[in-house]
C-alpha cells in the first residue's frame, strides 16, 4: 500500500499560506486542544505530536533554505512542492494517525464541517485513492 494515496497532498497544501493553521489541522481530522487564541496547537497523543514535530522539522528546513516569497510561489504554483516531504510524513505517520486507534481524530459525522467531511482510515481501500 502506498500510504500517501489516502490524502490528496496537493489540495491539503494548496493555499495553506492563507489559511489559519487550525483549518489545516481540522482538514486532517486532528483534534486540537489549544484555545482559540493560542498560536501553537496542542495534541494529547504522542502519535499526533510525533506527526506535528516531524512537520515542524520540515517547515524549519524549508524556511532556512528558501525565501518567504519563494515558498509562497511554490505552494501556489508548483504541484510537486512539498510532495516528497508530505509523502515521507505519511509513510512514517499515516497508519498510526489514521489507523484503528481514533481517539485523537475528529468524528466527521459529528463535526459538521466541510473541512473534514469524511473519516479517513489508512486501512480502507476507498481512502487509499485520491
Amino acid at each position: 500500500m502506498n500510504t500517501t494515496d489516502y490524502i490528496n497532498i496537493q489540495s491539503t497544501v494548496a493555499g495553506c499560506d492563507k489559511r489559519p493553521a487550525n483549518d489545516c489541522i481540522e482538514s486532517l481530522g486532528l483534534k486540537n486542544y489549544a484555545g482559540p487564541t493560542t498560536k501553537r496547537p496542542s495534541f494529547r497523543t504522542s502519535v499526533v505530536a510525533g506527526l506535528y514535530n516531524s512537520t515542524q522539522t520540515i517547515v524549519a528546513a524549508k524556511a532556512n533554505s528558501l525565501k518567504k516569497w519563494q515558498v509562497k510561489a511554490a505552494i501556489n504554483h508548483d504541484p510537486e512542492f512539498l510532495y516528497e516531504e508530505a509523502a515521507q510524513l505519511l509513510d512514517i505517520h499515516g497508519s498510526s494517525v489514521w489507523g484503528t486507534m481514533r481517539e485523537h481524530l475528529l468524528d466527521a459525522s459529528r463535526v459538521g464541517t466541510t473541512l473534514y467531511p469524511k473519516d479517513l482510515n489508512a486501512e480502507n481501500e476507498s481512502d487509499q485513492q485520491r
